[in-house]
């Protein structure tokens, strides 16, 4: 059987990266985007324009997948779009899903954006797909453009937690930029979360599983 993958959001932080190392490991794949001028010529790669929030283009845009990453925006009720998108894959014939959740995840928590992620989780672990789920969390991409002086001038980032520190699911912090404070050092690096899904791709056996 010819495996597809298919990459949605594959033109921001995460899945750019991932939708690159999937074409350098010469995978056929799908990238799926809304913004053509984000798009680049890739080998392996074909790019698909498509509004998932319209429920018409579902079946043309998943069928053939075999593997799905599945990331939008976390606009007000993204949640019921992924949901859609994992009910087309199942019945398209999708094997594997890897969703990309965020740190916190439950029913109980008082962010809406984790509430969100949390009954797309379950959705997911009632399908009959095997499926990864990812939780990582703040990227050091999103925090650059508003720190990177800081970091430059003093080797620290300033935030409103008090004492606290930010947790994350890795740390993988460029050296040049590494902060002093070991608060700082819990931010992971949007490469390293596309790397592992490109890895959990690779294994031979595919288990239902998660990673936080």
């Amino acid at each position: 059987m010819n495996v597809v993958f298919t990459v949605t959001g594959s033109t921001g932080t995460i899945g750019s990266e991932l939708t690159r190392l999937l074409s350098a490991a010469q995978a056929p794949t799908r990238a799926v985007f809304r913004n053509a001028a984000k798009t680049q010529r890739l080998p392996d790669v074909v790019w698909l324009q498509a509004d998932l929030r319209d429920a018409h283009v579902l079946e043309p845009t998943l069928a053939g997948t075999t593997r799905l990453f599945l990331l939008t925006d976390n606009a007000k009720g993204f949640s019921r779009l992924q949901i859609d998108v994992l009910r087309a894959a199942e019945n398209l014939g999708v094997a594997h899903v890897v969703k990309l959740s965020a740190l916190g995840a439950s029913d109980h928590s008082g962010s809406s954006i984790a509430r969100e992620h949390w009954e797309v989780e379950q959705a997911l672990r009632q399908t009959s797909m095997t499926w990864t789920i990812l939780r990582p969390h703040a990227f050091m991409q999103n925090w650059l453009g508003e720190f990177v002086d800081s970091v430059r001038s003093e080797g620290i980032m300033e935030a409103a937690i008090g004492d606290g520190c930010v947790p994350s699911s890795t740390l993988a912090i460029s050296r040049p930029l590494l902060p002093r404070r070991s608060s700082i050092r819990r931010y992971t690096r949007a490469r390293n979360t596309s790397s592992l899904e490109a890895r959990l791709w690779d294994l031979p056996i595919w288990r239902r599983s998660s990673a936080t």
